[in-house]
């Protein structure tokens, strides 16, 4: 009796287990779709509802939301204002490779002289998470969005859509789904950062809008103005900057987790007109969009090791001398500022502002800098600045801040500033150097 009792709790057991893996992969869309009956999953309203989740939920326009005579009005609208050259856009219906229609639908092989059921074409029997956020976050009587592939610095895919939002408001959808699960750690989430002719601003990704947290929503920015407002070319644009953190988890010494660039999104004419596309595509004026304004760059602090100098050492010896290891002592604190890093050192009783660019790109302008001290609100330009490989070793350790422009534009916006030069220095005071 007691291994009867024992064979029996073990399978009473296993089936509770068993039938909890089930309802996991039937909730989670990996099952074969029994659950659907009873809660009535409806991908779009083209379905009638069933079940109790029909009853209780509301799903979204199909890909086809527009009747032939009102597409038919949509491209005189967009002949009148864009002529035969409108920006590059898509619709909806023609993201095949997103969904599939239901079994039998008559939607494909109808022909362009037939009047299309629009509840033919908008019965789906599944969709990408993508396409799905899409059918629920557009407004319900457009079809219209600008679509863009790129290609990451590490050979991740990201796909990004600007669309009108249910409430007539420009959105933009995120889709993160191909990037390298070994590279990238999606549980610490992104940043995403817009780099345009008014300076660096944030912008905040939210929290992921689907259940692998891989598709993020938000609220278009807003216009951002060009770099260099006389050029069109992509080294010319405003850029959103996408940035992931990897799997090696690196920490400064204050604690902060580092991020790496995951992708470049350049803004290209045709998404600076995407606004008036919008407008065209809903029938109506919009509001005037704003111009994104400049957020000051978040200037934070990092202990210096040996990890954060060493790639210094072969510039240092270039502008002071091959024996400049030994030589030079650093503060213990330098600081990440916009597009680099700041460091105080001391050598041969002189002190010098280390500014760390990377390397620079001639398309860009970054690859020759110049540096500015302000003081009393007026402006002097610093001399004697050396430069090796997008390092420059600034002969300065005031009080006033010093701002950080591009040769090509030196009469410009700052491209980066920093102004703590008096808490860079005091350690090395402090100490005798």
């Amino acid at each position: 009796m007691a291994i009867f009792n024992l064979f029996r709790r073990s399978y009473l057991l296993l089936q509770g287990v068993a039938i909890m893996v089930w309802l996991g992969l039937e909730l989670a869309g990996y099952g074969f779709g029994l659950l659907d009956g009873v809660l009535g999953r409806r991908l779009t309203n083209a379905e009638a509802p069933r079940g109790i989740g029909g009853l209780l939920s509301r799903a979204p326009p199909g890909p086809v939301r527009l009747t032939r005579g009102e597409r038919e009005a949509l491209d005189r609208r967009m002949s009148a204002a864009f002529g035969s050259k409108p920006p590059r856009h898509t619709a909806l219906s023609e993201l095949r490779w997103m969904y599939e229609l239901k079994s039998g639908s008559l939607c494909d092989w109808r022909g362009s002289n037939v009047a299309s059921d629009t509840a033919e074409c908008n019965r789906l029997m599944r969709t990408t998470p993508f396409f799905q956020a899409l059918l629920e976050a557009m407004h319900p009587k457009t079809e219209t969005l600008m679509l863009e592939e790129i290609t990451g610095h590490k050979g991740d895919k990201v796909r990004i859509a600007f669309f009108l939002g249910t409430d007539g408001r420009p959105r933009i959808l995120f889709d993160l789904s191909r990037i390298n699960t070994g590279k990238w750690d999606p549980a610490k989430g992104f940043k995403l950062k817009a780099y345009h002719g008014g300076g660096l601003s944030e912008i905040a990704l939210g929290e992921p809008i689907d259940r692998d947290g891989r598709v993020f929503r938000i609220d278009d920015p807003g216009r951002l103005t060009r770099r260099r407002a006389e050029c069109a070319q992509a080294h010319c644009t405003a850029m959103l900057l996408l940035y992931g953190y990897d799997y090696q988890g690196y920490r400064n010494t204050e604690g902060q987790l580092s991020t790496s660039n995951l992708a470049d999104i350049p803004v290209t004419p045709d998404l600076e007109r995407r606004f008036d596309l919008f407008a065209i595509a809903l029938g109506t004026a919009m509001p005037t969009p704003t111009t994104v304004a400049p957020v000051p760059y978040k200037i934070e602090r990092f202990g210096v090791t040996r990890f954060e100098t060493v790639h210094l050492e072969r510039e240092l010896a270039a502008m002071l001398g091959v024996d400049a290891g030994k030589r030079v002592l650093y503060s213990p604190y330098g600081y990440d500022v916009a597009f680099g890093r700041v460091f105080g050192i001391a050598i041969d009783g002189t002190h010098y502002a280390v500014w760390d660019g990377g390397p620079g790109y001639a398309s860009l302008g970054t690859d020759r800098l110049v540096f500015d001290v302000i003081a009393g609100g007026k402006r002097r330009r610093l001399e004697n600045v050396r430069s090796a490989g997008g390092v420059y070793l600034l002969p300065y350790s005031g009080p006033a801040g010093i701002e950080v422009r591009k040769f090509i534009e030196q009469n410009g916006k700052p491209w980066s500033s920093f102004e703590s030069f008096t808490e860079l220095f005091a350690p090395l005071r402090k100490a005798g150097h």
